[in-house]
C-alpha cells in the first residue's frame, strides 16, 4: 500500500501533522488555522492514512480529508442508521453477503462487521482506486472475508469518467457519468458472479447505496441478482441535491426499486416511521433534508 497506512508501531500520524492539529484548535475561526494544513498538502506530506478511533476500534482516513484536522473519534460521524440497518438485517437472515456500493472508506461496511454476526462476506465496490486503498486496509482490520472492486455501480459495464464537484479532496460526493473512452471501470451486479468469481445467487444480500445519483441503475443493473435471491435488504440514502441533478424524486426512485422486488420502506433514524412511495417522502419526514431509508423486500 505504498507506506500510505500506518503500521502498527507507528503513530498514529506524523509529527507535523500533530502540530497543524494544535495550530487549528488554538486558531479555530481566526486567520491562519489552515496554514501548516494547506503548506503539508502542498508539500504532498498528506498523502497518508492516519489512524482515528472508531467505535471500539480504530479506522484508516486519508489525512487529505479535512475532517481529519479537527475530528479524533471518527464515530461521531454515525448515528444510529447503521445500527437499525444492522437490526433488520439479523431480523431477517441467519447468513448473508453485503455489497457496499459506494463503499467510501469503509465505514458502513466496518459496522456490519461488527453488529451482524451472520456476515458472510463483503463484496465493496468504489470507482475510486484511492478509496479502496483505505478501504482494504479497514476492511482487514474487522476479520470476516471481503472483496473490494475498484469500479462504479450502474446499469451497464463499461468505462465513464469521475466527477469531483468539491475537489479530489471530497471523495464522497464524486459521481460518474457515462463516457466514451472513460477510465472509470463501471460494472452491473447481475454481472458479478462472472466477472470476480463470486457466488451469490440465490444468497441473502444486504444492498447498501450511496452512489450519488446510481442508486435506480444500480437496482436495475442487479435487479436479476435480486430477484433470484434469498431475501434482500436495502440501505440507501436520499440527497436532494443528487435528486434534482438527475431530474429524479426520492418517491419515484423507491417506486422503481420496489416494482422488481416488493419492499417496505423505513427512514433509517426512525425506523418506526413507515414510508409510502406513493406520496412524496420529504414531506412525510418533515423536511426536505439528506436522509438514508431502510428497504426490506418481500
Amino acid at each position: 500500500m505504498q507506506n500510505i497506512i500506518p503500521g502498527d508501531s507507528e503513530p498514529d500520524y506524523p509529527f507535523l501533522f500533530r502540530i497543524a492539529r494544535t495550530l487549528y484548535a488554538l486558531l479555530s475561526g481566526y486567520r491562519g488555522e489552515f496554514f501548516l494544513y494547506s503548506l503539508l498538502g502542498k508539500l504532498n506530506q498528506l498523502e497518508r492514512a492516519g489512524r482515528f478511533e472508531y467505535f471500539s476500534g480504530v479506522i484508516y482516513i486519508p489525512l487529505r480529508v479535512p475532517e481529519t484536522l479537527y475530528i479524533q473519534d471518527f464515530s461521531l460521524f454515525q448515528g444510529l442508521r447503521e445500527v437499525h440497518f444492522a437490526h433488520q438485517i439479523n431480523q431477517q437472515f441467519d447468513e448473508f453477503v453485503l455489497l457496499d456500493c459506494g463503499g467510501y472508506f469503509g465505514q458502513v461496511s466496518m459496522r456490519i462487521a461488527a453488529l451482524c454476526p451472520g456476515l458472510r462476506k463483503t463484496l465493496l465496490f468504489d470507482p475510486n482506486a484511492e478509496n479502496c486503498v483505505y478501504s482494504t486496509a479497514n476492511l482487514e482490520l474487522t476479520g470476516h472475508p471481503f472483496s473490494v472492486i475498484n469500479a462504479a455501480v450502474s446499469d451497464f459495464s463499461g468505462g465513464a469518467t469521475l466527477i469531483f464537484p468539491e475537489g479530489p479532496h471530497v471523495p464522497d460526493s464524486a459521481y460518474i457519468e457515462k463516457t466514451e473512452g472513460g477510465d472509470i471501470p463501471v460494472v452491473r451486479l447481475d454481472d458479478v458472479e462472472v466477472q470476480h468469481n463470486e457466488s451469490l445467487k440465490g444468497k441473502n444480500l444486504a444492498i447498501k447505496l450511496d452512489v450519488e445519483g446510481q442508486e435506480l441503475a444500480a437496482v436495475i443493473g442487479g435487479q436479476n441478482l435480486i430477484k433470484q435471491a434469498g431475501g434482500v435488504c436495502y440501505f440507501m440514502e436520499l440527497h436532494p441535491g443528487v435528486l434534482k441533478r438527475t431530474g429524479q424524486t426520492a418517491e419515484a426512485l423507491l417506486q422503481s426499486v420496489s416494482k422488481i422486488r416488493p419492499t417496505d420502506w423505513y427512514l433509517a433514524d426512525q425506523p418506526e416511521l413507515k414510508l409510502d412511495p406513493a406520496r412524496p417522502i420529504f414531506p412525510q419526514i418533515g423536511q426536505e433534508r439528506i436522509c438514508d431509508v431502510i428497504g426490506v423486500a418481500s
